[in-house]
């Protein structure tokens, strides 16, 4: 409900614009998050009525990126109100970068956000224990290559080997295994401890 975004703003209000890099993401009105699909209440001035209220919870004028959130088809990618949505905030000076995030069908997001020509940044799901890991990185590796940023998120793989939780991931190991790809910028993973987020940029000093 927003909540996050305003604790951010309290935290940034403290600080000079340049000193932060801050992305958002906005869900389309209208999506079946079965199919992917969106419907006809998907609109360009919804998608950018929701980005208003992030910006006034963030207490910014802009976002470096921007993310269409949660899209996990074809259709949705090249979705002309979402790339009108997007594009307009670009112009406008509210978002430096554009993208999209995607949890499901990454393969399928990926190709066609090379296909629209438009998007800058994907925040996309990769981590070891992915079933289809080896076509999610093909779809990276083109994504890069066409230009596009890749920030990699679920990094942990849910943070256990087994559904019963009893054997817990290296998380060291899975985010160098994530890191050690030249196609991926920079990852995401979540901290809820100072200890897991000193951890964590441990790996970025050695990815041996």
């Amino acid at each position: 409900n927003g909540k996050n975004e305003e604790m951010l703003g309290e935290v940034f209000a403290n600080h000079k614009r340049k000193e932060f890099v801050v992305a958002t993401k906005v869900v389309p009105d209208d999506m079946d998050r079965k199919t992917g699909q969106l419907g006809e209440g998907a609109t360009a001035e919804k998608f950018l009525a929701k980005f208003d209220e992030s910006l006034k919870r963030l207490k910014l004028d802009y976002v470096d990126i921007l993310y269409v959130h949660a899209i996990s088809s074809r259709e949705a990618v090249l979705h002309p109100e979402m790339i009108k949505a997007v594009t307009t905030a670009k112009q406008q000076g509210k978002a430096k970068f554009i993208g999209i995030s995607t949890h499901q069908n990454e393969p399928v997001v990926l190709r066609a956000m090379i296909e629209s020509g438009v998007y800058d940044v994907a925040l996309v799901a990769f981590n070891f224990k992915q079933d289809h890991r080896a076509e999610v990185l093909a779809a990276i590796n083109e994504a890069n290559k066409a230009g596009i940023g890749i920030v990699a998120m679920k990094t942990m793989a849910g943070g256990f080997l087994d559904k019963e939780k009893t054997k817990p991931v290296n998380t060291k190991a899975a985010l160098k295994w994530v890191m050690q790809n030249e196609a991926v910028c920079t990852a995401i993973p979540g901290f809820t401890t100072l200890a897991q987020l000193e951890e964590s940029f441990s790996v970025m000093g050695d990815l041996t």
